[in-house]
């Protein structure tokens, strides 16, 4: 062979320099390949050491990328772990039951009285004999008033008023003297004593009741007492008796007293009737019509005793 022919083992004796890289790559992968299985493995035991760690406190593992909705179910397919939080403020557990009183102080009863000028000398009596301490009393009784002539003093008018001031819880009545007179309704004119008039009068009265239930407060109407005057003392019957039946339509909210039970307990006009200790005692004024000090007292005394018995609303009289 010739010097420029290549010789047969030249590829044998020299270094392949390809080969060595190849090996080197292969080594370096193989080391990339057990560093990240060792970075696996650590991984794993940390996790594994954490999640024991929570179980042996007592609360799940805490794992960020699962939140609770703000709901307060979890995410779709998966168990809520055990309620472990306080119930809410509003629903305090009661280790007691609640302690409620059941007495109030409503204060003096609250008192409105309305009339002519029989409940003057009713009301003068009352605001003497009902102590403060216990009624609060709005005397508004005014003389020469009725329910008839509504021009000179209009009583439903007035007594709307009483009601949204003071707001009573019973008004007393004492009208009907002044009241023997022709009656304006509308555009007619009824004579007294016409069963148009009684009529027109039973319904006054109701307005006055009504009046008064509606804001809240019972009614005692009073009838008017005997009079001397025979004439007088006849209306005085027949309007005492309408005023008694309009009451008793108005069963629980109103109630009426006689005023002849204490002034004409004989069932006539009589100027002295017997005292509290049996002696005779002046209740009536010379006119015949009007009550004496004494005879007010004892009205006064006997609705007291009416308000007690029929609403139990007490009144202290000496």
């Amino acid at each position: 062979m010739g010097n420029d022919e290549p010789h047969p083992d030249a590829d044998v004796v020299r270094p392949r320099r390809h080969g060595i890289t190849h090996v080197l790559v292969a080594v370096l992968v193989l080391c990339l390949a057990a560093a990240s299985v060792l970075a696996w493995r650590l991984t794993s035991a940390s996790t594994t050491h954490q999640r024991a760690g929570a179980a042996q406190a007592g609360g799940p593992a805490k794992n960020p990328s699962r939140r609770t909705p703000a709901g307060g179910s979890t995410a779709p397919g998966t168990q809520a772990p055990p309620a472990t939080q306080a119930p809410p403020a509003t629903q305090t557990p009661v280790t007691q039951p609640a302690t409620v009183s059941t007495t109030t102080s409503q204060g003096p009863l609250r008192v409105v009285e309305i009339g002519d000028s029989l409940g003057v000398d009713l009301g003068d009596a009352m605001e003497n004999t009902w102590p403060p301490s216990s009624v609060q009393l709005t005397m508004a009784a005014r003389g020469d008033t009725g329910l008839t002539n509504s021009a000179y003093y209009d009583w439903p008018d007035a007594l709307a008023g009483l009601l949204a001031s003071t707001r009573p819880q019973v008004v007393i009545v004492l009208l009907g003297a002044n009241d023997l007179q022709s009656m304006v309704t509308g555009s007619a004119v009824l004579s007294d004593g016409t069963p148009a008039w009684n009529a027109a009068y039973a319904a006054r009265v109701t307005a006055i009741i009504s009046e008064s239930v509606r804001a809240g407060a019972h009614v005692l109407w009073i009838g008017e007492p005997a009079m001397e005057n025979t004439f007088l003392d006849a209306g005085m019957t027949r309007i005492d008796g309408i005023a008694q039946g309009v009451v008793a339509r108005h069963p629980g909210d109103a109630a009426y007293l006689s005023a002849n039970s204490v002034l004409a307990p004989n069932g006539s006009f009589t100027f002295d009737v017997s005292g509290p200790t049996g002696q005779q005692v002046q209740v009536r004024t010379p006119d015949g019509v009007h009550l004496m000090p004494v005879g007010a007292d004892l009205l006064a005394a006997a609705a007291a005793e009416v308000l007690a018995t029929t609403w139990d609303m007490h009144v202290t009289v000496p």
